[in-house]
């Protein structure tokens, strides 16, 4: 057989046996996530904002507590407001206005502090100037601070069909769905056995070309 042959057989056959692989693979076990998330702080810490218990200001980035399940995080003015794995809320920062949402207006919270409710089901938050605002996984909307509410009080409509919400200096703005939000289209995939059928077709050519380019001699030179 001509060398070049070899060479083509030899690429498509090992091509096939990675597919082959990768057939009896959950394709989740293809991507890599870390399993925990610390929460990291740095800046002005004036009004006790970078959650370590102290007022110093630092420009290198410190840890904020032990916890490896943090899953969002935003910064308001003099507030801080982060979300936990399993739903839960925690603020620090600056409290005069009951922005924490602890049920006072008690100073400085010098670290993080869960929410006087204890819900678990927050799913986004947005921290404003000296007001708090977030969404549960219910779709209700929920707000703090500004000298009114002490702890989370959900806003008067009492929709289910908020998706999005953000906290501006003194105001605040939402996104409602048009009464349920469409279904997401499924992003195509290759499944085990289309791969595994792939390699076999892959394997099925390699033969056919092996016994095409068997019975081929090299021109002779004259």
């Amino acid at each position: 057989m001509h060398r070049h042959s070899w060479l083509v057989l030899l690429g498509i056959a090992v091509l096939g046996f990675f597919i082959a692989i990768l057939a009896d693979h959950d394709p989740s076990s293809l991507i890599f996530a870390d399993s925990t998330s610390t929460l990291w702080a740095w800046g002005d810490n004036d009004k006790d904002t970078l959650g370590d218990g102290t007022s110093n200001t630092t420009s290198t980035p410190i840890q904020i507590g032990s916890a490896t399940n943090w899953s969002a995080i935003s910064a308001g003015w003099r507030l801080t407001v982060a979300l936990r794995s399993e739903g839960t809320l925690w603020a620090w920062g600056s409290n005069n206005d009951g922005q924490i949402g602890s049920g006072s207006t008690e100073g400085e919270i010098l670290t993080p502090a869960q929410e006087a409710t204890g819900a678990t089901n927050w799913s986004t938050i947005s921290a404003g100037d000296q007001h708090t605002v977030a969404l549960k996984s219910d779709g209700t909307l929920w707000a703090w601070g500004d000298d009114n509410e002490t702890s989370p009080t959900q806003e008067s409509t009492g929709s289910t069909n908020w998706f999005a919400v953000a906290a501006g200096i003194g105001h605040t703005v939402a996104l409602k769905s048009g009464g349920t939000q469409p279904t997401p289209t499924p992003i195509p995939t290759v499944s085990s056995w289309g791969l595994a059928a792939l390699a076999a077709a892959l394997l099925a050519m390699s033969a056919i070309l092996l016994r095409l380019t068997s019975g081929r001699r090299p021109a002779a030179r004259p």
